[in-house]
């Protein structure tokens, strides 16, 4: 599958896919995020990793990389060619996650 320029720098939970985060506060909790489609019956398509540092505030975003849990799902879903790195989250996902995340304290 072809990515056009955009998707490959803006995509739907990750702020720019060019920019792995090299660093990100330490002792964040930690978020399984799971993804699910109906073709045509629902299953789990995609997952990635979520934390959230209220100090910043912002969310970070881990694709699983070779070895991980939901590798061998992600890559049959989509593969990006960057797996295996944090990312800093699009605001749009803080947005849906802040107050979820705030709920399972």
């Amino acid at each position: 599958m072809r990515f056009n320029r955009k998707w490959q720098t803006e995509g739907l939970i990750i702020d720019h896919w060019s920019q792995p985060v090299a660093e990100r506060a330490k002792r964040l909790q930690r978020y399984k995020v799971s993804f699910y489609g109906k073709f045509p019956d629902e299953k789990l398509v995609y997952g990635v990793l979520y934390e959230y540092d209220p100090a910043t505030p912002r969310g970070y975003v881990y694709l699983p990389g070779r070895g991980d849990d939901w590798y061998g799902l992600n890559i049959g879903t989509i593969a990006r060619g960057v797996e295996g790195h944090w990312y800093r989250a699009r605001n749009a996902s803080d947005s849906v996650a802040r107050p979820l995340v705030a709920g399972l304290k």
